[in-house]
C-alpha cells in the first residue's frame, strides 16, 4: 500500500521524521513518491545527514552560498527536488538548518511539501530522544516515529539502543531486559519518548520498519495498537522492499 495514502497529507504538509531505524531511507522514498504525484518538495534536516545519501536523489542547496534563494526557487520551478542544508561539515556532512527557518519556509508556501529528518540516532534501530532531541519545527503537520524491528527481542544491553540511559528510564527495563511490545509502546506513548517535541494538533505516525527481517510474532503489532489509542496510525513495513501495511487491529 502507498504510504502517502496511508497518512493522507492533504495539498500541503510539513512531514518531520524522526526515531530510528530507516529515517534516512523513509526521506528518500517519500521525496520520490511525492514527486511522482507532481508535488514541489523540499528536503532538509534540522540535525545532520551526509552528503552522499542525499546527493543521489536530490539537488543540495547550501545557505552558505551567494545565490542560494534563486536555486531554491530555480530548482522549485523546474521540478527538481532540492535539499537545504547551511553548510558542508569537514566531515562531509550537511549541517542542516533551524526550525525557525523551516516554519518561515512554510509558511511562505513556495513548496506543497517540506520533508525533513529531524533526529539523530547513528545508525541504532531504536532510541529515546535526548535532551534537546528531536528537533521539530512548530509547524510540522506530520510527525513520523520510526522504530526498527531488529532491535525487538534484543536485550537492552546487546548494542540496539541510541541513549541507552533515556530509554530505560522511559520504558523501566534494565540491561538485562528484552525489547518487546510493551516497552515500545511505553516509548510510543511517553512524553519524553517517540514523539517528544511534536507539536500538539500534528499527526502522529508509528512506522515499524524492517518487517523483510522481522522474525516475531505478528501479536506484537496487535498488542501495540490495542494499547496506543486511536490518535496514532500505525504502519509495519520494509523501506527498503517498498512493502507498507496499516496496522489497524484486524489485519496481521
Amino acid at each position: 500500500m502507498n504510504l502517502l495514502k496511508l497518512i493522507g497529507y492533504g495539498n500541503r504538509a510539513h512531514i518531520a521524521i524522526v526515531g530510528a531505524g530507516g529515517k534516512s531511507s523513509l526521506l528518500s522514498y517519500l521525496s520520490r513518491e511525492f514527486r511522482k504525484s507532481d508535488k514541489k518538495v523540499i528536503v532538509s534536516t534540522t540535525t545532520k545527514v551526509w552528503k552522499h545519501q542525499v546527493e543521489g536523489y536530490a539537488k543540495v542547496v547550501l545557505q552558505n552560498e551567494e545565490g542560494w534563494k534563486e536555486e531554491l526557487f530555480n530548482a522549485l520551478q523546474n521540478r527538481r527536488l532540492p535539499f537545504i542544508a547551511e553548510r558542508v561539515l569537514s566531515d562531509g556532512k550537511l549541517k542542516g538548518i533551524s526550525e525557525d527557518e523551516l516554519d518561515q519556509l512554510f509558511l511562505k508556501a513556495i513548496s506543497d511539501i517540506i520533508l525533513i529528518e529531524a533526529d539523530g540516532a547513528k545508525g541504532y534501530p531504536i532510541k529515546a530522544p535526548g535532551e534537546f532531541e528531536p528537533v521539530i519545527p512548530k509547524t510540522a503537520t506530520t510527525v513520523i516515529g520510526l522504530i526498527g524491528l531488529d532491535a525487538v527481542g534484543k536485550r537492552v544491553k546487546d548494542g540496539v539502543v541510541f541513549r541507552k540511559e533515556r530509554f530505560k528510564e522511559i520504558t523501566s527495563l534494565k540491561d538485562d531486559d528484552h525489547i518487546g511490545a510493551d516497552s515500545l509502546c511505553r516509548l510510543i506513548l511517553h512524553p519524553d519518548g517517540l514523539f517528544k517535541g511534536a507539536p500538539i494538533d500534528s499527526q502522529k505516525v508509528v512506522f515499524l520498519n524492517k518487517l523483510d527481517i522481522f522474525r516475531g510474532e505478528d501479536s506484537l503489532f496487535k498488542y501495540i495498537r490495542s494499547n496506543i489509542g486511536k490518535e496514532h496510525i500505525l504502519i509495519a513495513g520494509s523501506i527498503k522492499e517498498e512493502e507498507i501495511y496499516p496496522i489497524d487491529g484486524e489485519d496481521l
